[in-house]
C-alpha cells in the first residue's frame, strides 16, 4: 500500500498543473497583500484623525471669519441687539472649531459613525448649544447656565474623563428608562471608565466600540428577561460578556466589521481566497486521478500487477486526502508567513474561548491551521466527488468540468436540491450513528464551522453521508472497469 502510495504521489507531483497552482498560491498572496494595503490607505490614519475633518474644520473657521466681519459691520451701523447676539454666537462655534482643530477632535466624521462616541467631540456637540442658550437667556438663568458651562468647560479643556463618564451618568437619570435599561447604560459607562473605551479617537480602538455594544446587549437581555431565560441561556450570555470584556482588556480585535489588526485582515482574506484555488487545484488533479490513466493507457499496467484494484484505488484516495492535508498546512504557514512580512506590525490574534468557566487562549499559528484543515472536509467532499467521476469516464474533461461546475454553482442549483426538509431528514437519520457531530455546544468548534459558502456541506454528518455513497460508488464501478 505505502509503494502504491509512493508511486501516485510521484505521478500527481509531475504534472504540469502543480506549477500552476503554485504560480496561482503565489500570485494569490501578493495579491492580497495589494488589496489589504488598498483598504489600508482607504481607512482612517493610526493618529486619531479623520481624512476630511481638518480640511472641513478650516472651511468652516474662514466660513464663520467671514460672518463675525460682516456681523461686525452691521453692529458697528445700526447696534442692534440682533447683530451683538449673531457676533457671540459666532464666537460660539469658532472658539470650539479651533479646539477641535488644534487637538485633532473628529468633528466632521462622514461616514466614519464610530467616532460619534469620542467624549470630547460629545462634550463639544453638548457646550455648544448650552452657550448659544446662554447669549440668548435671560439675567435670570444666566448664572445657572455659565456656572454649567464653565463646569463642562473644565472637564473638556483638563481632560477630566472619569468626570465626563459621571455626568454620562447623571444625565440617564433624568432620562425616562425602564430599570433594566438604565442599568445597561450605567454598566456600558463603567466599561467606558474602566477600559477607556471613548477617551482616544483612534481608530484602530473603533472595534472595542462593537464588543461593547455585544457585552451591553447581553447585559441588557439578562437584566429584561433574566427570570425567563433557562440557565443554559443565562450561562451562554455570561460567557459571551466575560470573552468580549477579555478581549477588550486584552487588545485581542475578533470583530470582522471592525477589523483593524491588518495582519489578521490579510490572512482571513488570503484563507479564503487560496481555500478557493486549492480547491480548484484538487478538483483537477482527483477527478482525472482514474480516468487519466483510461485515456493514457497506463492503466492496462496497473491492473497487470498482484495489486488488488481496491488496494490501487484506496492508494490513489489516500494520496490525495495526504496532499491536501499537506498543502493545507504549509499554505496556512505561508499566509501567516506573508502576513507577518508585510503586516507584522500588528501580531496575529489568538481565538479566545470559554471552558470550564475559565477563558482560554489558542496560539494563532495553531488556530490558523486549524480552521485551514476544517475547510478539508469540505473540499475532501469535492475530491471524492471528483473521484467517483473519474471512475465513471475514461477522459478527464467531464469529471472535472462537472465538479468544477458544481462547485462554481455551490450556492445556487445544489442550495435547493438538499435544502429544507430533505437535509433535515438526511441529518436525522444519520443523527443516531454520530451523536456528537450535531451538537458541538464548543464556541471554538462553531467558530470554524462551514459555512453555507462552499457546496451543500453544512455539517459533519452531512459530509460523512457525502463522502460515504460517492466512496461506495467509486470502488464499486473501479472494481467492474474495464481496462
Amino acid at each position: 500500500m505505502i509503494n502504491l502510495c509512493i508511486n501516485e504521489f510521484t505521478k500527481i507531483f509531475k504534472k504540469k498543473i502543480v506549477l500552476i497552482f503554485i504560480a496561482a498560491v503565489i500570485i494569490t498572496l501578493v495579491v492580497e497583500i495589494f488589496l489589504c494595503n488598498g483598504y489600508i490607505n482607504s481607512t482612517m490614519t493610526l493618529n486619531g484623525k479623520v481624512y476630511d475633518n481638518d480640511k472641513m474644520l478650516k472651511e468652516q473657521l474662514e466660513n464663520l471669519n467671514s460672518t463675525y466681519e460682516k456681523e461686525k459691520k452691521n453692529y458697528e451701523n445700526n447696534k442692534s441687539e440682533e447683530s451683538k447676539k449673531k457676533i457671540e454666537e459666532v464666537k460660539v462655534f469658532y472658539n470650539y472649531y479651533n479646539y477641535a482643530l488644534e487637538n485633532d477632535i473628529p468633528i466632521f466624521i462622514g461616514n466614519k459613525l464610530s467616532f460619534t462616541y469620542y467624549w470630547k467631540r460629545e462634550l463639544i456637540y453638548k457646550l455648544i448649544p448650552l452657550e448659544l442658550s446662554l447669549v440668548n437667556s435671560s439675567e435670570e438663568n444666566k448664572e445657572s447656565l455659565e456656572k454649567e458651562v464653565n463646569y463642562l468647560k473644565d472637564i473638556l479643556y483638563n481632560d477630566k474623563y472619569e468626570e465626563y463618564i459621571e455626568i454620562r451618568k447623571e444625565d440617564y437619570k433624568k432620562e425616562s428608562l425602564k430599570k433594566y435599561a438604565y442599568e445597561a447604560r450605567i454598566y456600558a459607562e463603567e466599561l467606558n471608565k474602566e477600559y477607556e473605551l471613548t477617551r482616544y479617537a483612534d481608530p484602530a480602538n473603533i472595534w472595542k466600540l462593537s464588543s461593547r455594544a455585544t457585552i451591553v446587549n447581553a447585559k441588557e437581555r439578562l437584566l429584561r428577561d433574566g427570570s425567563l431565560l433557562t440557565n443554559e441561556q443565562k450561562e451562554a450570555l455570561e460567557e459571551k460578556i466575560e470573552l468580549e470584556k477579555y478581549k477588550v482588556k486584552n487588545n485581542i480585535n475578533t470583530n470582522g466589521a471592525e477589523l483593524t489588526n491588518y495582519n489578521d485582515s490579510y490572512v482571513s482574506g488570503a484563507e479564503n481566497a487560496i481555500i478557493i484555488v486549492l480547491t480548484l487545484f484538487m478538483i483537477i488533479i482527483s477527478a482525472s486521478i482514474v480516468s487519466s490513466e483510461f485515456s493514457k493507457g497506463t492503466i492496462k499496467q496497473v491492473f497487470i500487477t498482484p495489486n488488488k484494484r481496491w488496494k490501487i484505488l484506496l492508494a490513489k484516495i489516500i494520496t490525495l486526502v495526504v496532499i491536501l492535508i499537506i498543502i493545507s498546512i504549509l499554505l496556512s504557514l505561508l499566509i501567516q508567513l506573508f502576513g507577518n512580512i508585510f503586516f507584522g506590525e500588528h501580531k496575529l490574534s489568538p481565538y479566545v474561548y470559554m471552558q470550564d468557566n475559565q477563558i482560554k487562549e489558542i496560539n494563532p499559528t495553531i488556530y490558523h491551521i486549524l480552521r485551514f484543515l476544517l475547510h478539508d472536509i469540505k473540499i475532501l467532499v469535492y475530491i471524492i466527488f471528483g473521484v467517483m467521476l473519474s471512475t465513471l469516464f475514461k477522459s478527464s474533461i467531464f469529471p472535472v468540468s462537472i465538479t468544477m461546475i458544481l462547485f462554481l454553482i455551490d450556492n445556487t442549483l445544489l442550495s435547493y436540491v438538499i435544502n429544507g426538509e430533505m437535509e433535515f431528514l438526511l441529518l436525522k437519520l444519520v443523527t443516531p450513528f454520530f451523536p456528537n457531530v450535531l451538537s458541538i455546544n464548543n464556541d471554538f468548534y462553531l467558530s470554524l464551522m462551514f459555512d453555507s459558502s462552499l457546496f451543500i456541506v453544512k455539517s459533519f454528518a452531512f459530509a460523512i453521508c457525502l463522502i460515504t455513497v460517492f466512496l461506495i460508488t467509486s470502488f464499486k464501478v473501479f472494481n467492474r472497469k474495464m481496462a
